[in-house]
């Protein structure tokens, strides 16, 4: 049953930012000041979605605070439905490890979730990843542990994400360079762009190759649907512009495939594929943005809290 609608209340209130650390994790914690003083803290209980930065990005990333804020206005509509706050975070790996760091950045995710759980008191109700995060997030969620009082449904958001993972690094450094790295015994200094120069070694390399994202995929279906025979389930959101210059859209697809293979459920209502016409990796238009932003808000609206 979904929510009474507020009327008039679309753009009512401020939002409130507060930072905090999960160790070195680097978060922020939002909601909207209409909500009552105190409610970014999190230590009132309440529902959370955690939004997780693509390549090179932070808690800071236009995108994902373009889509918490999309979240937060459009909950705020509700009348009677869930109180959700949103939270951002930045990897520790985010300028040492943009090519790899794969399970370091999901046991970081994974703490992220947990923290929030139990020192903040909120149920994690979703999350959403972007560009590599995509990937970060189906392998963290098929190893997150779903606790008794986790929400009947979780909705998991996978944008722009890549499915074969042995491709991409060449599109950025250059086939030579992997092939020096791989034929290297010793780290190699790269530098892309203007960006901070990293480490790049063939254990890396070959550890983002052995990733199996649709075995990911299959397993966290599995994983966030058990114990077996209870109602709860996890529903899947795969969003990708159809003008991606980094990753095939093609990808999106493989996707949801993989989530329709993991297991039993409603397979036609629990997944779902939105391609953003003339959209690129980032979204940067901001119509392609908009129109991003309110798939992910009407998803958790509908599919996550309704």
């Amino acid at each position: 049953m979904q929510a009474k609608r507020r009327p008039g209340v679309r753009n009512r209130g401020r939002v409130v930012r507060r930072a905090f650390k999960v160790g070195e994790i680097d978060c922020e914690i939002d909601c909207l000041d209409s909500d009552g003083p105190g409610e970014a803290t999190g230590g009132a209980g309440g529902a959370a979605v955690v939004l997780v930065p693509g390549q090179w990005s932070s808690k800071y990333d236009p995108l994902l605070m373009a889509i918490g804020e999309g979240v937060l206005r459009r909950n705020a509509e509700d009348e009677d439905g869930t109180k959700l706050q949103v939270v951002r975070m930045t990897f520790t790996t985010r300028w040492s490890e943009p090519f790899s760091g794969y399970h370091k950045e999901k046991k970081e995710l994974i703490n992220v979730i947990s923290y929030l759980r139990g020192r903040m008191g909120l149920d994690v109700v979703g999350v959403v990843g972007h560009s590599k995060a995509a990937s970060v997030v189906a392998l963290a969620m098929s190893e997150l542990n779903p606790e008794p009082s986790s929400p009947e449904t979780f909705g998991v958001v996978c944008v722009s994400g890549r499915f074969n993972m042995a491709e991409g690094v060449e599109r950025s450094i250059g086939q030579e360079v992997v092939d020096l790295v791989m034929a290297s015994n010793q780290p190699q200094l790269i530098g892309v762009e203007k960006r901070q120069p990293f480490w790049l070694t063939k254990e890396m390399l070959e550890e983002r190759a052995s990733i199996d994202m649709g075995l990911a995929i299959k397993n966290m279906k599995r994983n966030l649907s058990r114990p077996e025979g209870s109602t709860r389930k996890v529903v899947l959101l795969v969003a990708h512009g159809d003008c991606d210059e980094r990753i095939p859209v093609e990808a999106a697809a493989s996707y949801v495939e993989a989530f329709r293979e993991g297991g039993e459920g409603n397979d036609g209502e629990d997944s779902e594929i939105q391609l953003i016409r003339h959209a690129d990796h980032c979204f940067t238009n901001p119509e392609h943005r908009g129109e991003l932003v309110r798939h992910i808000v009407r998803f958790i609206r509908d599919k996550v809290l309704g």
